[in-house]
């Protein structure tokens, strides 16, 4: 601790401390408008620092005051709000265009895969070791994938 001693004598028994060369902090505040000496006794004898200079409030805290000898005074970090940018209703329509896309190339995806599933059929039946009766059903289940795919791909181009 030590004692801070005004211009008109008054004095105060107060801690300081020293940021930097233009910035002191002063806790415990007592509001400082003329400038002050800092002692390290109570009888103010052991000077420490004239500290005269130190007049303008730079920033209040809870437990203190800084003050700058330099007229600066501390100011908020502006935050900026991030940019929205909405999409226009071409780069919309484009978005939507590419999703429907997607979409019909997932159907024609799953549709190969069945496909791949079923070739066996093919193989069978034409090395005679099976009839089309005995795969008709699959041979159906196939006309309707073969159909599907002939459908979305025709989707495919209009887009």
């Amino acid at each position: 601790m030590g004692f801070i001693k005004f211009s008109n004598n008054a004095s105060f028994e107060v801690k300081i401390k020293k940021i930097n060369d233009t910035l002191i902090k002063v806790f415990d505040p007592i509001p400082v408008i003329s400038g002050f000496i800092y002692y390290l006794d109570e009888k103010l004898t052991q000077e420490v620092c004239n500290c005269n200079e130190f007049k303008t409030v730079y920033k209040a805290e809870l437990d203190g005051i800084i003050y700058s000898n330099d007229g600066s005074v501390y100011s908020e970090p502006v935050i900026e709000e991030p940019v929205v940018i909405e999409p226009t209703a071409e780069e919309l329509a484009a978005i939507a265009r590419q999703q429907e896309i997607a979409n019909i190339n997932m159907q024609l995806a799953a549709i190969d895969l069945e496909f791949e599933q079923l070739d066996y059929i093919g193989t069978k039946i034409a090395t005679g070791r099976a009839t089309i009766d005995e795969y008709s059903e699959q041979i159906a289940r196939m006309t309707e994938l073969a159909a599907e795919k002939d459908l979305l791909q025709a989707q495919l181009l209009q887009l």
